[in-house]
């Protein structure tokens, strides 16, 4: 009886796989075994190996389920040009370049709930949210030009009350500034721009540190932390500063690297994209790698949120981009997304996902599956 359901057994695993690999890797287990076992147990271990690669083979050969797939949703509001989206108090918000008001959407319908105005001198606006405010600073790409602007107009950080939908307060920031982006911290609103960097105190809305900037260089990138503040400059280095004091802490050359403009803190390290294809999270304090990853060309952005690193890509003639998640510890990639265009430009932080800002004025949410 046990003789015969091997056979069958052998018979069913024969014509499901390759019959020399299989008889090959059960002889290669009697040859082992035969000399140390007793022939009632070499037939049960015999039959256990079988009844194992049996089960393995229906498993290798039953088609994989379908992978969750994430939801991707365009946003558009008709007549305006969205930018600088982020995602908080139960609502989307985006800057309208054309009306020069934040607008604040219904997360569901899109509709415009309400319109702040917002005065500003520059090419666009950059926002952020975070506990019972939602901020916006007039803004400018960085640039790679050596000459700038002598006479830098003022700028103003201004704070919006989400309650209200209304300003209710506004900081004049140094003109030398020359604010790019912000970076939202629980207990500081950071803004930087290519003439340093200012830490603001949003309980008491004000400065609390004095203008921090890498003397003699122009800043291309900033990351921040609690602790230390990191700059990436045109000369090619990280100039790390404390936080608090303005000290000036370290200065490592960052090799290879092209633009500092996706600088992101991760812990006590930042990831920064090098010429060639290669991302890399850096301790600025001593300049060694912590890890490096491949890619197929520079990210359009890169951002924190939800406690992965979000990359925006978009391959050299691709009618697609991709939102690809990283694990920030080791850089192995946890998740990929694929998107309906190929004209994003930028990402900000909205809880566990990214929001995305398009060049035609559109955003992009994304959500993970359920």
């Amino acid at each position: 009886m046990t003789l015969d359901l091997e056979d069958r057994l052998w018979e069913q695993l024969e014509a499901a796989a390759d019959r020399e690999a299989a008889r090959g890797y059960m002889a290669r287990v009697a040859a082992a075994t035969s000399g140390l076992l007793p022939a009632w147990k070499l037939r049960a271990a015999m039959m256990t190996v079988a009844a194992a690669a049996t089960i393995a083979l229906v498993v290798a050969l039953t088609p994989d389920r379908a992978a969750p797939q994430w939801s991707v949703e365009r946003v558009e509001v008709g007549g305006t040009r969205l930018s600088s989206g982020v995602v908080g108090h139960g609502a989307l918000w985006s800057y309208d370049e054309r009306s020069g008001q934040v607008l604040r959407l219904d997360p569901q319908t899109h509709r415009v709930i309400a319109r702040v105005p917002i005065p500003s001198s520059s090419s666009g606006v950059t926002l952020a949210s975070g506990a019972n405010a939602v901020w916006a600073v007039p803004s400018s790409p960085v640039t790679h030009s050596s000459a700038l602007r002598s006479d830098p107009a003022a700028v103003e950080l201004t704070r919006i009350d989400p309650r209200t939908n209304r300003v209710v307060l506004e900081l004049s920031l140094p003109a030398a500034l020359r604010p790019v982006d912000m970076v939202l911290l629980p207990g500081a609103v950071w803004v930087w721009g290519q003439g340093g960097a200012v830490r603001i105190d949003p309980a008491r809305m004000r400065t609390t540190t004095p203008l921090i900037w890498p003397r003699g260089e122009r800043a291309m990138g900033f990351a921040a932390t609690d602790e230390r503040v990191t700059f990436f400059t045109d000369f090619g280095q990280l100039v790390t500063f404390d936080a608090r004091t303005g000290e000036r802490l370290a200065t490592v050359p960052l090799d290879g690297a092209e633009t500092g403009e996706d600088l992101v803190a991760v812990g006590g390290e930042v990831v920064a994209y090098r010429q060639g294809g290669e991302l890399a999270s850096v301790n600025p304090i001593t300049g060694r790698d912590r890890w490096t990853i491949r890619l197929d060309g520079r990210p359009r952005d890169v951002t924190m949120t939800g406690g992965r690193l979000w990359l925006l890509l978009a391959a050299a003639g691709a009618r697609a981009g991709e939102l690809r998640a990283l694990d920030p510890g080791d850089g192995h990639v946890v998740a990929r997304v694929a998107l309906p265009t190929d004209d994003s430009r930028s990402i900000s932080p909205a809880g566990k996902t990214p929001l995305i800002t398009t060049q035609g004025g559109e955003l992009i949410a994304v959500q993970p599956p359920r």
